[in-house]
């Protein structure tokens, strides 16, 4: 879990999206002392919902695979750790059926 939000946190933070990089910090932060607040942050709007979250994030050029591919792990570690939800695999879904398509 922790990689993947290293390197979702480095793509944010490198494209500028940099409140988004913040609950990804915080995040990763949480993740080894407070595994209640992690759950609830890493499953709420401030990740998974609309305009303003962090998968929601644009303009990453050559890196919008690479973004797109850690949205995804997240939501699969996520999911591992019995702390999906069904936004997060829907979020997931599209983006392999955008994967997929080439898109």
């Amino acid at each position: 879990m922790l990689d993947v939000l290293t390197a979702l946190e480095k793509l944010l933070r490198e494209h500028r999206h940099h409140g988004q990089a913040c609950v990804v910090a915080r995040l990763r932060n949480l993740y080894d002392c407070d595994q209640a607040e992690f759950t609830k942050l890493c499953q709420s709007v401030d990740v998974w919902g609309g305009s303003g979250a962090v998968w929601d994030c644009v303009g990453f050029d050559q890196d919008e695979n690479a973004f797109r591919a850690a949205i995804i792990r997240l939501a699969d570690e996520m999911q591992a750790a019995d702390i999906g939800t069904e936004r997060s695999r829907y979020i997931a879904s599209v983006f392999r059926k955008w994967q997929s398509a080439g898109i």
